[in-house]
């Protein structure tokens, strides 16, 4: 966040909103997987990224 700070509480609530969501997406993504590569390995990522394609989560 550019020009403005933000208290830790506010800064750590919002990394475990972006975690949760970002283990949400793998929980969806296992469960409606149809390739056997991701239902039976887990051989996947999922995260959060920003706009400029940088990880966030």
């Amino acid at each position: 966040m550019t020009g403005s700070s933000v208290d830790r509480i506010t800064a750590t609530f919002i990394q475990s909103a972006l975690m949760a969501a970002a283990d949400e997406m793998f929980a969806v993504l296992k469960k409606t997987a149809m390739s056997p590569m991701i239902y039976e390995m887990l051989d996947v990522g999922t995260g959060v990224t920003a706009s400029s394609g940088s990880l966030i989560s």
